[in-house]
């Protein structure tokens, strides 16, 4: 049985019906009455937007259901992206990225089954600075991969859903007050700045 089977009964996408549905503790921006009347604008071509909860408007950037994806911008510097992805067995599990750039960009990212239970422990791996670095040339140069990962200080990971396929990309991004000598010591450590995560139907593997 599909995750969100009540969207045909609607005659919506099961994004849509995901967006309007989904409690609004998990989505703070706008109360579903908002959410609803976001998608109907969407729907008419009308680009003026809708109010949400900060004062400032929610616009829909992105809509497919052919391929499940929404992306919406609620403020200046944030968006939030929306995926349904089906397992093998036809469940399907819902993921929202929220997106703040400050201007590097941060991602807070969440799977919920269908009942609203988190599930992203479950389905996606966990992702640490260790994942981007060169562990084979760190431990050839007598060092540790502690001792390099500190000396990053502040990093950050952008999540990015693919629109039309179902991986899962992550950005390494680094805190840019670290100073040009100091990554100059470290760059040589990074393996990659990008990981793609690929969905085989039962979970995200590298």
């Amino acid at each position: 049985m599909a995750f969100f089977s009540m969207s045909h009964l609607v005659s919506a996408s099961v994004i849509e019906y995901v967006f309007v549905n989904m409690p609004e503790e998990y989505y703070l921006f706008q109360t579903a009455e908002q959410r609803s009347e976001l998608l109907k604008s969407h729907n008419r071509n009308d680009t003026t937007g809708v109010k949400n909860r900060f004062g400032g408007k929610s616009y829909i950037l992105q809509l497919d259901g052919t391929n499940e994806y929404l992306l919406v911008r609620n403020t200046k510097i944030s968006t939030v992206e929306m995926k349904i992805w089906t397992l093998n067995n036809g469940e399907q599990i819902a993921g929202i990225n929220i997106v703040t750039c400050t201007p590097l960009c941060d991602s807070q990212l969440a799977f919920f089954n269908q009942k609203w239970q988190h599930v992203k422990n479950i389905f996606f791996p966990d992702v640490n600075l260790t994942d981007f670095l060169d562990t084979k040339k760190i431990l050839d140069d007598n060092k540790t991969t502690e001792e390099i990962a500190a000396a990053f200080d502040i990093v950050f990971f952008h999540y990015s859903f693919s629109k039309t396929g179902t991986n899962i990309e992550v950005e390494l991004l680094i805190d840019k007050n670290i100073s040009e000598e100091a990554f100059a010591r470290l760059e040589p450590y990074l393996l990659t700045k990008k990981i793609v995560f690929v969905w085989n139907g039962t979970q995200f593997v590298r």
